[in-house]
């Protein structure tokens, strides 16, 4: 399955591939956000890449590289659901077994108390309404209710990490579950729930470098390479997969959500200092 990476790591992303980083978090200046779960995000869409891009060039890791995009071959065993997105959807069919919108972020004992009476009393619906809202592989209904509770114990616990000893199975819960939820990962799925034809996802997978052999690889890359203070797109390059049009749309998507982000005007590459990545 071919799939785009956004990010601003392209000189290390070049050379050694995607690797996720767990003690590396990226702050995406959204306000409240969950803590992501792990692996490379990706998607079918070059603007959504270009989304990705942006916050990474906002994001507390940002190392001063350039925004780039990969295209990446991978297996589609090697997927999961975007976490994010399933838990939007859990989120509804929680909510509407409990009766009421959930709670606000607690400690840890607390949260478990009260996760452990909502499915004490609601249990039963709320497992199959979840499961009824995805695909999963096999139809294996026993991971549902370890999922849920990993989710809401991520939702309203502030004391959640993954960088913190303590919540290693609902990790697992949450990746074994998104894993299983793989037939999500389609159009159908993301037109029905969320209006859009973009697909997002995730690997856990390391994804080799281009030029490399195996079930995960980048095979296609288009990198901004920008001027002083990030204000101006002094050449693109690109390779493999992507053609000077693909480079010329994640260049407009990418200054289009930067402008938004900064509130100021960024130039657009001229013409001549557009072209392929010398062999």
């Amino acid at each position: 399955m071919l799939l785009y990476h956004g990010c601003a790591s392209y000189r290390q992303a070049s050379e050694e591939g995607l690797v996720y980083d767990p003690q590396r978090t990226n702050d995406f200046g959204e306000g409240e956000y969950l803590q992501s779960c792990g692996g490379t995000y990706l998607s079918d869409s070059i603007e959504v890449a270009a989304f990705y891009a942006v916050n990474a060039t906002n994001s507390e890791a940002f190392m001063g590289d350039d925004p780039c995009v990969f295209a990446v071959e991978v297996d589609d065993e090697l997927l999961l659901a975007d976490e994010d997105k399933v838990w939007d959807v859990m989120r509804v069919a929680v909510e509407r077994a409990l009766g009421r919108r959930l709670w606000d972020e607690t400690d840890a004992v607390e949260a478990q108390e009260r996760i452990d009476d909502l499915l004490a009393r609601h249990g039963t619906s709320i497992e199959e309404k979840v499961a009824d809202k995805f695909r999963l592989r096999g139809d294996d209904r026993n991971a549902v209710l370890p999922a849920v509770r990993a989710f809401l114990l991520r939702a309203t616990c502030y004391e959640w990490s993954i960088l913190q000893p303590g919540f290693e199975m609902e990790l697992a819960a949450i990746n074994e579950f998104c894993a299983l939820a793989s037939g999500t990962i389609s159009h159908g799925w993301f037109r029905e729930h969320y209006d859009t034809f973009a697909v997002t996802c995730r690997t856990l997978s390391p994804i080799l470098p281009m030029g490399s052999d195996g079930p995960a690889r980048i095979v296609g890359s288009i990198r901004l390479v920008m001027g002083h203070l990030g204000l101006s797109v002094q050449a693109i390059e690109y390779e493999g997969e992507f053609s000077e049009e693909d480079a010329l749309d994640f260049e407009e998507s990418y200054i289009e959500k930067a402008q938004e982000r900064a509130g100021c005007e960024i130039e657009p590459c001229e013409a001549s200092s557009i072209g392929p990545i010398a062999a």
